[in-house]
């Protein structure tokens, strides 16, 4: 089974835009993957404009069983700012539980730096939010 890991900005879009939240959680409750959030409270609050128990609660109640609120994260060396770092790490922890994760972006430092390789040979794969409409496991 593979997480799925949203950062701030890609939230922010599912908070704000009805319609591309409803095809992104059917294509999470369709194809079987856990919606995960990083440990990244303050950056919801100050990125997304809302608290990370009011997200929380909402995608509990709208995935039911496939949503994952993770706690800690897997140190990872790379080249990130510190709640990318965060991000990548909950990704690196996540994959090690299920198999697989996937990082939902438009950052592009994800793709530039070294991260990119440690986080493949870790089993994350980094897409944007374009890609993974498309995906298909």
């Amino acid at each position: 089974m593979t997480d799925v890991i949203p950062d701030t900005h890609i939230l922010k879009m599912l908070v704000r835009d009805e319609r591309l939240r409803k095809e992104f959680l059917k294509k999470i409750e369709e194809k079987c993957f856990n919606l995960v959030l990083a440990p990244l409270e303050s950056e919801y609050r100050a990125r997304i404009g809302v608290k990370s128990l009011s997200l929380v609660e909402s995608f509990k109640s709208e995935l039911r069983g496939k949503f994952v609120q993770e706690r800690s994260i897997r140190p990872i060396e790379c080249r990130l700012k510190r709640g990318d770092k965060k991000l990548a790490g909950t990704a690196v922890r996540r994959a090690e539980k299920s198999g697989n994760a996937i990082i939902i972006t438009e950052d592009p430092d994800f793709r530039k730096h070294q991260c990119l390789h440690i986080l493949n040979r870790h089993n994350v794969n980094v897409l944007t939010l374009e890609e993974f409409q498309q995906y298909d496991p």
